[in-house]
């Protein structure tokens, strides 16, 4: 595999915000960026990428032009562009799969409708066996924050390398504080007692907090110089998570690879902050 980051395109806006994205990333990363457009060779649908507008004059117009745009910005970057024909959530995972990073446009519609054009991101993300990040249009609910922290959320019951060392090294490549949230309830039968216990609710949080920083530590030794702060908090971590997206220039989430014939899914924790969460989200999958 040769590393690049990718990012898909078509007319809207989201995927504009997308491609300036991974071009800074790119750059960030000293990776080229590969623009691909998917032309969709499955008739009566309604979730295409092929769009209205600039694209009747072919796509190729359209990745020619906002490469040119994305070299303005970033003179060094090498960018290459590329037509794929497929349903686009497959044609988009495979790219991802070619990949270091893929980076799709999202727009926050509801909990049923989806992101991008119908559920394609959602679809890709659920597929695709690389870290894929999930960006949105600047503007009242999706302005961007370069200068906030990286922001991870982490389940200490199921640590994982892949995630930690995405986190880790998007921070590192900022120069920002990594700020790592976890969030745990106390089983039902106690969250739910007449008069709570609050020294159970802190034997817990210290226990859960032990445990953090035990994941945590290797990676620091790793990554001397990027800070970390730790947040231990009660309830969901989707609400914690949430609310931290509003100022943090990424958010880092993962997905468990199915184990089952079940087929792909994304949990009900990344499923949250990818309709929710304001800023760039990244969802690494892992085992």
């Amino acid at each position: 595999m040769n590393p690049t980051v990718v990012a898909g395109l078509d007319h809207t806006p989201e995927s504009r915000a997308a491609a300036l994205w991974a071009a800074d990333e790119a750059a960030r990363r000293d990776l080229p960026l590969r623009l691909v457009h998917v032309r969709e060779i499955a008739p009566y649908t309604l979730n295409s990428l092929s769009g209205t507008g600039e694209l009747a004059h072919g796509p190729e117009h359209l990745l020619k032009r906002v490469a040119d745009e994305l070299k303005a910005v970033h003179p060094g970057l090498t960018v290459i562009t590329d037509v794929v024909p497929g349903l686009p959530e497959a044609a988009l995972a495979r790219s991802a799969g070619d990949a270091g990073l893929l980076v799709l446009g999202s727009r926050a519609l509801g909990p049923v409708t989806g992101y991008l054009v119908g559920s394609i991101a959602l679809a890709v993300v659920a597929r695709a066996r690389r870290p894929v990040v999930l960006v949105r249009a600047p503007g009242h609910d999706g302005a961007r924050h370069d200068d906030g922290d990286v922001v991870l959320g982490v389940d200490i019951t199921h640590p994982c390398d892949d995630l930690f060392a995405f986190a880790f090294e998007a921070a590192a490549l900022r120069g920002t504080i990594l700020r790592v949230i976890h969030g745990y309830d106390l089983p039902s039968v106690e969250s739910f007692a007449m008069v709570p216990d609050p020294d159970r609710y802190t034997a817990v949080a210290t226990a859960r907090g032990r445990a953090l920083g035990d994941a945590l530590r290797p990676w620091q030794h790793r990554y001397p110089e990027v800070k970390v702060t730790e947040d231990i908090v009660v309830g969901g971590a989707a609400r914690h998570l949430t609310e931290a997206a509003t100022t943090a220039a990424l958010l880092v989430v993962g997905r468990r690879r199915p184990r089952t014939p079940l087929g792909p899914r994304i949990g009900s924790v990344t499923h949250t902050v990818l309709h929710h969460g304001l800023a760039p989200v990244a969802v690494v999958p892992h085992d």
